[in-house]
């Protein structure tokens, strides 16, 4: 058996040992730019897919896309900054944006959203391509109501005025197929 000293000093230098190697095991691939692990070589189909979709709405110079904004406010900083790339495209295409939600702070979480991928974007006319439609009560049933027929389903506007006949974004919309593009911003896969 080994005095207490002796032990002490050997618990030590063990310790001391795996601490250099653990450090060493991290800095040397850091050090030499050396890779242990390479990033997949392949896209996912899904992901490719979406990719086209946000390149060809760079196309859509003008025309109408629906934007529905379905998430709440506590996953507002991780769906905005993977969408903000999505949404500056559309705003760079001119896109006329019409928005609309069945989550109560949805309207104004997308006015956010908007105003930031504004400011990358300065010469967007927000007031002449965007029309926000506001909170959709009744979630399901809503939106059934609003795929059938959109001006009645969401007669006023956010702002409680009837634009369906008068806005640029709303101009020759009757159904959802008059729309280019749907995109839907959600947390919940469910909900989607």
């Amino acid at each position: 058996k080994l005095p207490a000293a002796r032990r002490r000093d050997t618990s030590h230098s063990i310790r001391l040992a795996i601490g250099v190697l653990l450090v060493l095991l991290l800095a040397v691939p850091i050090m030499g730019n050396l890779h242990v692990l390479s990033l997949p070589g392949f896209i996912p189909p899904e992901t490719q897919m979406f990719f086209n979709v946000v390149e060809k709405s760079l196309e859509l110079d003008g025309e109408p896309i629906l934007l529905a904004v379905e998430y709440e406010p506590g996953f507002s900083g991780e769906l905005r900054v993977s969408s903000m790339p999505v949404i500056e495209n559309l705003l760079s295409g001119n896109a006329h944006l019409t928005i609309v939600s069945t989550v109560p702070s949805g309207p104004f979480l997308a006015e956010d959203l908007l105003g930031r991928a504004a400011l990358q974007n300065p010469d967007y006319m927000m007031s002449k391509s965007i029309f926000n439609l506001g909170y959709l009560a009744g979630n399901a049933y809503a939106l059934q109501e609003f795929a059938q027929n959109p001006r009645s389903a969401a007669r006023f506007g956010l702002d409680s005025q009837d634009a369906w006949n008068s806005h640029p974004a709303l101009v020759g919309i009757e159904n959802l197929e008059d729309y280019s593009l749907v995109i839907v911003l959600t947390d919940n896969a469910t909900t989607a």
